[in-house]
């Protein structure tokens, strides 16, 4: 019995002392890759260090296959590495291998080297969707684009039906996007200028200037063909083709976020001062001032019936206004973190909020109950915007993904991972 004893704790000890010297190669293994990875341009690299960390996490302990499959696939999000770091990186793992061919690395920890080089590879020409659950566009009333602007200096625009991507280069972060209502122009905006893009031709048609800071929201007008935008410089402006600017003096900060009513008389934004304001569009005068948010407010919205504004914002509460009585109906809580983006559906039905605690939460605009909490982004969920049919909500995250959600399943029907940093606004098209 003594024996069998000592025995067992022999073989113990042996099995502790290797996964020890596992461990061990697999920080070994991990700092190498990280001097490799040092290399990446800083887009990249944003990425590269959340992979790292969560690598990092998992060599706290022993290590198991599910643990390697979690680093094996953690390293395969690295798709965006430029080519030519890629290869850098190849030979570097193949002149590693090879000086260290007589030392008793683990077969796995060979087997990722392998496997880096061949996956990426293989995803250096993969177009980065995943179909969870297809989108049924049968009844014609389904969304069928989708619009993105992200800080990775590029919008993008993402066919629903055929998964046909086009691609808009800017030459700063894009903050904001918004699409004609006839969906024949995009417009986006970055630092210091409003771009319109030609949805057909993929080309940009007009770069609109005057702001004298970011421009942080864009929206397009309902009856027109005009531009609206909202800037650092605490001025709001309608860009019209054939006539001047239009600017809208009040704001004491920055104007975070621009919303159009849908007969394109009354403007609403909000602003980094903490207040709503309500704009007459025809007379160019301020009507309203909406006080209450503890902080500053990062998303506005106008009901399509004209009587509720709804508002996000930093002091993590989503709150409803009447427009008539100039005043707050409700604060909705249960967000965690700031309150990044909020919509209004098409039938005035629902609100959705976007938050830096990675939730998405689905709000009944009559009664303010939540009906709805979707879990699935790694990162904050900056943009959110509801399909014209109330049954589908896309999302942009500081995950560098865009998701499409199905409000009665609560899952997720598409995922896009193209962008390379912050995706920052979204839009349905």
């Amino acid at each position: 019995m003594e024996t069998n004893t000592n025995k067992i704790v022999q073989d113990s000890t042996r099995h502790f002392r290797k996964l020890q010297s596992l461990k061990k190669e697999v920080i070994q293994t991990n700092q190498f890759l990280t001097k490799q990875i040092e290399k990446v341009t800083q887009n990249q690299l944003k990425r590269v260090n959340k992979i790292e960390q969560q690598i990092n996490n998992l060599n706290q302990r022993n290590l198991t296959q599910a643990d390697n499959n979690k680093i094996l696939e953690q390293l395969l999000r690295l798709k965006n590495i430029k080519k030519e770091t890629l290869e850098e990186t190849q030979d570097s793992i193949k002149r590693m291998l090879s000086s260290r061919s007589n030392s008793k690395i683990p077969l796995w920890v060979l087997l990722i080297g392998i496997l880096i080089g061949f996956y990426f590879s293989k995803l250096q020409n993969c177009n980065c969707t995943e179909a969870v659950h297809p989108i049924n566009n049968s009844n014609q009333q389904g969304p069928r684009l989708v619009l993105s602007g992200s800080f990775d200096k590029t919008v993008r625009v993402w066919s629903l039906a055929d998964g046909k991507k086009t691609q808009l280069l800017h030459d700063h972060k894009v903050k904001s996007v918004a699409i004609s209502r006839n969906k024949d122009f995009i417009v986006s905006g970055s630092s210091y200028d409003v771009r319109v893009w030609n949805v057909s031709t993929g080309h940009q048609s007009r770069m609109l200037q005057g702001h004298t800071s970011s421009v942080y929201s864009v929206a397009t007008s309902n009856k027109r063909d005009s531009v609206i935008s909202g800037s650092g410089d605490g001025t709001i402006r309608i860009w019209s083709p054939e006539e001047p600017s239009q600017t809208f003096i009040g704001h004491r900060s920055a104007v975070l976020s621009v919303a159009l009513s849908i007969d394109d008389e009354l403007l609403v934004s909000g602003s980094r001062d903490r207040t709503i304001r309500l704009w007459s569009t025809t007379t160019g005068q301020q009507i309203q001032v909406f006080e209450g948010h503890l902080d500053e407010v990062h998303s506005v919205a106008i009901s399509k019936n004209k009587e509720l504004l709804v508002s996000g914002s930093k002091d993590k509460t989503v709150r409803v206004w009447n427009i008539t009585a100039g005043k707050q109906t409700q604060a909705l809580e249960g967000h965690t973190g700031s309150v990044w983006s909020v919509c209004i559906s098409s039938k005035d039905q629902l609100i959705a909020s976007g938050s830096s605690d990675k939730t998405i939460r689905i709000w009944n605009l009559h009664t303010n109950q939540q009906n709805l909490v979707l879990v699935g982004h790694d990162g904050g969920v900056l943009s959110v915007d509801l399909s014209s049919n109330e049954k589908y909500l896309v999302s942009g995250s500081s995950d560098d993904t865009i998701r499409v959600w199905d409000l009665k399943t609560g899952k997720q029907t598409q995922i896009s991972r193209d962008h390379a940093d912050d995706v920052s606004s979204v839009k349905f098209g």
